[in-house]
């Protein structure tokens, strides 16, 4: 071999390392495409000097300047944050497990201790320090968010909120199970506390200082009042529901609660109910901020509405969402992705970012492209067909309760099963026209998921069962070596790999298969393969990533919601779009852009694989 030759050959070796290295840490960088900018539960909000800042579950972070544009900012924490406030020239958030995070710009985000494990879930201040109240009567003191001081509240019940005005503190809370009784503590400073009488309302769980009175709202439209702390009164909001939040904007008393409630009252006697399904979606309602000129209020799965008004009688609604989707599948057919949503029928989109809505099937739940036309499945146990999927045929199969479906040009395989009295399955030779039934009726087991592989059919499912077909008619059972129940399948084009609770297993041919325990990573309950890598989604938002099936690497994830399915476009450019139970549609935004290996006599060997940035 010619010195000019092993150089080109080490180049090429050095060159497919870093390829490989590129693939590796590929889809690693996730963003939400649903809802927008993103859709975990928003629990408060505060606002200081131009900027507003919410806070909610797996350490979400946003901030904006203007109320209406928000940027998902990096907590470095999974757990909920329930308060936000501004104190001595930082923000600072407080949440599950006694998570404390400081950031003087709102963007860098520091964790701090603060000895304790109870839920913070509210703060207030003042110029000498900070008070924050918790389950079980807890409540911490500190001068600077670092160093905290437990104190001795005399309560036992969870407190909710607290809040100074200018000579006193006051936090509210209630039982924690039953909601039924509130509980009402003050102090001077913070350190010492004093239980004053709720006069029989039901469990608080927000209050503000209006200039001359307090107001506390809480469960069934509970409503106390006061004018000094040490004394109130029993009022009711009219709502019949639990508010979360409440806020005075200078001229308004602003509630917000549950199924996207907001009520308004000038005086705290009389209320107006300013609800709009329209704006709300029905989100359950958590925090209110304002800055002066503007209210904006935060949520369940990411709500954020904004209102300019004084009375705030009319809202906007800041954050996007696909009303009531419900996504149970995902597929790529090499040009868009189609989501079989429960609730919305099917989501649209070509490139997994803007997403429309089209009608479909009523209530489906698996959904597949055989090469030539979409199959899908529903919950009715129909199986229907589409070669673009905007006209559907119902293929009049047999009624089984499907919960997959895989095909080729010519075969379609439904299989399913609700740990029963069967293993259903369901084959059609002439492209969904007739079917067979090759159910298993002496079995409890279920399918959850198939694959078509160019040579058979796959089919995964409870207790480790894996079925095997050449071609959808005839089967054969395989050996997993686990009973893990296994609920996804993918095949890269040289072998199966399987996702189950307890286990992964990999195979060359689905007949001889391998177990691997997950370890310390999350289980997954979906895999694809997009030409280039794996990606595994499951509880948790899990979300795992993997070149060869084998050695998986764990993405820092977006949401604690479950993620279900996922799917992948193949080249020339590989992205990832996964779908979850709340509406949750997230996209990889490191793309792998890989053109084909090439191999001509008396040329270089050339192959291209680059890690584009996220660009959207």
């Amino acid at each position: 071999m010619s010195g000019s030759m092993t150089k080109d050959l080490r180049s090429f070796v050095a060159f497919v390392l870093c390829a490989a290295s590129a693939l590796a840490h590929a889809q690693s960088n996730w963003i939400w495409a649903n809802p927008s900018p993103q859709g975990n539960t928003l629990r408060g909000a505060t606002w200081h000097v131009g900027q507003f800042v919410a806070v909610g579950e797996n350490g979400t972070i946003l901030t904006s300047s203007d109320g209406s544009d928000w940027t998902i900012r990096t907590s470095n924490t999974t757990k909920t944050l329930a308060s936000v406030v501004w104190h001595d020239s930082q923000f600072v958030a407080a949440g599950e497990d006694g998570t404390v995070l400081t950031s003087a710009d709102g963007v860098a985000w520091t964790k701090r201790s603060s000895g304790t494990n109870a839920f913070l879930n509210g703060l207030a201040e003042n110029s000498a320090g900070l008070v924050a109240v918790a389950d079980d009567g807890a409540i911490l003191t500190s001068i600077d968010a670092v160093t905290w001081t437990a104190r001795n509240s005399t309560a036992t019940d969870n407190l909710h909120a607290v809040a100074w005005n200018g000579s006193l503190f006051v936090a509210v809370g209630g039982s924690p199970d039953d909601f039924t009784s509130a509980t009402v503590l003050t102090s001077p400073d913070g350190a010492t506390w004093t239980p004053r009488d709720p006069v029989s309302a039901r469990c608080l769980f927000a209050l503000v200082w209006n200039g001359a009175q307090w107001m506390a709202v809480g469960g069934s439209g509970a409503q106390l009042t006061s004018a000094d702390g040490l004394t109130w009164k029993l009022g009711n909001t009219g709502s019949g529901v639990a508010q979360r939040g409440l806020w005075w904007n200078g001229a308004t008393f602003i509630a917000v609660g549950q199924f996207g409630t907001i009520l308004t009252s000038a005086d705290g006697d009389m209320w107006a109910d300013r609800s709009s399904v329209a704006v709300t979606g029905g989100h359950d309602l958590f925090g209110i901020a304002g800055d002066g000129s503007q209210s904006v209020v935060v949520g369940a799965k990411g709500t954020l509405l904004g209102s300019t008004a004084i009375d705030a009688s009319s809202w906007t609604r800041r954050s996007s969402a696909i009303a009531n989707a419900s996504p149970s599948d995902i597929v790529w057919d090499g040009s868009q992705f189609v989501v079989a949503d429960f609730n919305r029928g099917l989501l649209i989109s070509p490139d997994g970012i803007g997403w429309s809505v089209r009608s479909g099937p009523n209530f489906p739940i698996s959904i597949a492209w055989t090469g030539t036309q979409f199959a899908l499945t529903t919950e009715l146990g129909e199986v229907w067909t589409s070669p673009d999927a905007m006209t559907w045929t119902n293929r009049s199969a047999l009624l089984f309760p499907y919960n997959a479906v895989a095909g080729n040009s010519t075969t379609i395989v439904a299989v399913g099963g609700r740990d029963t009295f069967a293993m259903f399955i369901a084959t059609s030779e002439d492209g969904g026209s007739t079917w067979k039934d090759h159910s298993l009726m002496t079995t409890t087991d279920r399918l959850q998921a198939i694959v078509w592989n160019g040579s058979q059919f796959v089919s995964v499912g409870s207790h480790g069962r894996i079925m095997t077909s050449p071609d959808g008619t005839t089967w054969a059972p395989r050996n997993s070596g686990t009973a893990a129940f296994l609920s996804g399948i993918a095949w890269d084009g040289h072998q199966f790999v399987v996702v189950g609770d307890t286990a992964f297993l990999t195979s060359p041919d689905a007949a001889t298969w391998t177990a691997h325990a997950w370890g310390a990573l999350p289980a997954a309950a979906a895999i694809a393969w997009n030409g280039h890598a794996f990606v595994a989604v499951g509880d948790h938002g899990a979300i795992l990533s993997s070149t060869d099936g084998v050695g998986w690497d764990q993405v820092p994830a977006l949401t604690n919601h479950p993620l279900s399915a996922v799917t992948g476009s193949g080249g020339p450019v590989g992205r990832f779009v996964a779908t979850g139970d709340f509406g949750d549609l997230l996209y990889s935004n490191d793309d792998v852009f890989v053109d084909s290996f090439e191999a001509v006599a008396g040329k270089r060997p050339s192959l291209r694989v680059v890690a584009l940035p996220g660009n959207r």
